[in-house]
């Protein structure tokens, strides 16, 4: 693990110990494009996952937003993504099957999702996930 420092817009940068699990440039996914979105996943030190977003402008004017949110478990960052983030869902699904790949957590999801056609809402609405 390492010391890891994220830049957020109208607030100091967020500084946590852990390890990157997973980055995704939205244009891997969806084509080039004039606007695009960077996502990263850490898990911290003490088990909580950290989702960064820079979201890149270059239309109409360009600027850089940045910004970073906490989630208790990954089922609360999943319906995040899928739910409540107004991103496409191939995003979503490209970043949640790159995590499984590095986290047991995250692999649990795509494992009880095999037999659904449909993804289930976490029991507890993600109040756990704040805006840092």
């Amino acid at each position: 693990m390492q010391t890891v420092s994220l830049k957020r817009n109208g607030k100091e940068n967020l500084v946590f110990t852990g390890e990157l699990l997973v980055s995704l440039d939205d244009r891997e996914v969806m084509g080039v494009t004039p606007n695009w979105w960077e996502l990263k996943l850490y898990k911290t030190s003490i088990g909580k996952f950290i989702l960064s977003s820079t979201f890149h402008i270059n239309y109409p004017n360009r600027r850089t937003l940045y910004g970073a949110l906490s989630f208790s478990e990954a089922e609360h960052l999943q319906h995040y993504l899928v739910n409540e983030c107004n991103g496409p869902t191939k995003i979503a699904d490209e970043f949640i099957n790159r995590a499984a790949k590095r986290d047991n957590a995250f692999q649990t999801i795509l494992n009880n999702q095999k037999g659904s056609t449909s993804y289930k809402q976490p029991t507890v609405k993600p109040f756990t996930s704040k805006a840092l």
